[in-house]
């Protein structure tokens, strides 16, 4: 899997076939720090719940776009703690 910021995300199978996940836009990025961290997250525990490869790379998509619209690497929490949608 290659990584381009912006531009669509390249999958690359051990049978040599590829595809390109588009990365959603981002209307109003407030900080870049921790998305990268948190695609890994979102991808690594998509695969952990049986995700097939390009529905992982999107929950990684997800997540990192939810960081990019918070200020610093966090998410916002409820009173509770528990992270919001």
């Amino acid at each position: 899997m290659v990584k381009n910021g912006m531009e669509p995300t390249e999958v690359h199978f051990t049978d040599n076939r590829s595809a390109t996940v588009r990365v959603p836009p981002v209307e109003d990025v407030r900080d870049t720090t921790g998305a990268g961290d948190a695609f890994a997250a979102g991808f690594l525990s998509a695969i952990l719940d049986n995700a097939e490869d390009l529905e992982a790379v999107e929950a990684g998509h997800d997540l990192a776009r939810r960081v990019l619209t918070e200020a610093g690497a966090t998410l916002t929490t409820d009173e509770m703690g528990v992270v919001r949608d």
